[in-house]
């Protein structure tokens, strides 16, 4: 939707997948492999893609797997964290007549509030973000004691130390999504109020998914994809 609905303002739109890995996902469950989320979005009408990745052989065999589905288009691959390549995302991306929609699909907590920050006032782009409460968040929360180097990952993860108090008080997990909602609010986005709750097979919450834009549109985009299913079914209300 917001590869085919924005083109007729916006020549060029970017897809930025922050934590792209190898191009191909495994379910646990079934050992099966699916496409990730990078070979997803080139089946889309982007004009333009930037993956990043901070593992060589993964950025390496996702190189490979990109060739063939480029038809064309500008792809740039960048080698490191996300959170510190920020200046090379830059040199990639034609912010002339550009938006971008930008993923953030990390395996825990590894995007800092800080890099989400540097995208709201540097960047003319929409946020996809993964909150990972039922994959980390949940188990790490709820232990008696976190040492140093986990505390400052949460304070970086939530860009304060208010989850502190949270976590004192045992809340449920939409404290803390309202916490990290919070948060995208006073960097200047608005994020709805749909949060798809991804789940296994035995209906244990895995992870939330928020987007956090500046435009009006992209949250209709937004409520109106969360109204379709996964098999393709349309609910009612």
């Amino acid at each position: 939707m917001f590869a085919v609905g924005t083109k007729n303002k916006w020549p060029r739109r970017y897809y930025i997948d922050l934590f792209s890995g190898s191009g191909l996902a495994i379910n646990r469950e079934t050992g099966e492999e699916a496409d990730g989320s990078p070979l997803i979005a080139l089946s889309h009408p982007f004009t333009d893609f930037v993956f990043i990745e901070a593992d060589p052989e993964s950025l390496e065999a996702l190189k490979v797997r990109v060739e063939p589905l480029r038809n064309g288009r500008h792809v740039s691959f960048i080698l490191g964290d996300a959170n510190n390549v920020l200046p090379d995302i830059v040199k990639s991306v034609r912010q002339q007549g550009s938006l971008s929609l930008v993923f953030a699909d990390a395996f825990n907590i590894q995007l800092k509030m800080r890099t989400v920050q540097w995208f709201a006032n540097h960047f003319r782009a929409d946020l996809l973000l993964h909150f990972p409460y039922g994959t980390y968040l949940q188990r790490v929360l709820t232990l008696p004691n976190l040492g140093e180097e986990t505390l400052g990952e949460l304070d970086a993860f939530f860009g304060g130390t208010e989850w502190h108090k949270l976590r004192s008080q045992r809340p449920n997990p939409h404290a803390y999504l309202e916490l990290y909602e919070n948060k995208l609010h006073e960097l200047g986005y608005t994020t709805g109020d749909n949060y798809p709750r991804m789940a296994n097979s035995r209906n244990a919450t895995l992870y939330y998914l928020v987007l956090a834009s500046k435009d009006e549109l992209a949250l209709k985009f937004w409520k109106s994809v969360n109204e379709i299913e996964p098999g393709g079914q349309r609910t009612l209300f």
